[in-house]
This record gives structure tokens, sequence and C-alpha cells, in this order.
């Protein structure tokens, strides 16, 4: 069984305090994020959140490069739960 507060089983260091769900939520609300959206084939959508836009703009390149269709769309976050405790 996992430690609590890790998902890994990796112990929370004593040292710092435990992050609550509330400190969680609020860490990402209004935050901007960018999503570089794939098109696969006909039917399918890749879809991938990316917290800044180097990275979002290699994940672009490297779809382009591979044939791809890509958009490259800026968003915010907007927290509607905690999924784990």
């Amino acid at each position: 069984m996992n430690a609590p507060g890790q998902h890994d089983g990796t112990p929370v260091p004593a040292h710092l305090p435990r992050v609550t769900a509330e400190q969680a939520a609020l860490s990402v609300d209004g935050t901007l994020a960018v999503v570089v959206v794939v098109s696969q084939d006909a039917e399918h959508l890749k879809r991938r959140v990316l917290l800044n836009l180097p990275s979002a703009q290699r994940a672009a390149t490297r779809a382009r490069d591979a044939g791809k269709s890509v958009e490259v769309v800026l968003v915010r976050l907007d927290p509607v739960g905690v999924v784990l405790p």
C-alpha cells in the first residue's frame, strides 16, 4: 500500500508540510497552460497539456515533422475537484 500523500509509495519527507486538497486546487486555479492537439487520423485527436510554451512548441514540431496536423491552444486551468486525497 502507498504511503500517505504519495501515489507511487514514496514517503513524504518529514520536513515538508502536507499539501491540502484546497491548496492543491488553488495552486493551479487560473494558471495558463498550453494544449497541443494532434490529429491522429480522421476520427482521433491526441491532446497533451503542457505548462510551458517551449515544451509545447517542441511537441508541435515533432508532430508536424511526423506529418501530423497540429494546433496549439492556450488555456486557463479551472480546478473542479481533487481526485485523490
